[in-house]
């Protein structure tokens, strides 16, 4: 009888750790095929007429959003002397180094970007610590990455 139930509880482990390893399994693959992978839009090969739509549409969300109450995004001084920017401006934001408050230095490619739209308090560049930006996580992934190649192409309107 020891010997039956022995037997009977070492198959069951066994099936048990088949089962843990394959719920592991599809676990990850799961996570892989659900999270979004949040590829670099900059890197994305756009036709021309459909990344000036894109590109069209993130200064649409940009202005519907208000970003330019805070947010320069023109070289040229304000039109209204006596506003003060609460943000930094945007002209040529995309790329080179951000110096944050806690003394690391990121760089401001996609990513970075992302974070600094999604959850401002996330990365807090150093001097405007004072500040909070809203949060604009409602923001649809398409409305995200439309607003990213806007802030990219305010760096290409300046510098033709």
């Amino acid at each position: 009888m020891p010997g039956r139930i022995q037997s009977a509880l070492t198959r069951h482990r066994r099936l048990l750790a088949l089962a843990i390893l394959a719920g592991g399994v599809v676990a990850v693959l799961v996570w892989g095929v659900l999270s979004p992978s949040h590829a670099d839009p900059f890197k994305a090969g756009y036709t021309d007429a459909e990344l000036a739509r894109r590109i069209e549409r993130g200064a649409a969300v940009f202005a519907e959003q208000n970003c330019a109450e805070c947010h320069a995004t023109a070289t040229a001084p304000s039109a209204e002397p006596s506003a003060v920017l609460k943000g930094p401006t945007l002209v040529g934001i995309v790329g080179g180094r951000a110096m944050l408050e806690d003394g690391r230095v990121v760089p401001r490619d996609h990513r970075y970007l992302r974070r600094a739209i999604l959850d401002s308090r996330a990365e807090v560049v150093e001097g405007y610590g004072f500040q909070v930006m809203p949060d604009y996580s409602h923001l649809s992934e398409e409305d995200l990455v439309a607003v990213l190649l806007y802030l990219r192409s305010l760096e290409a309107e300046t510098n033709e």
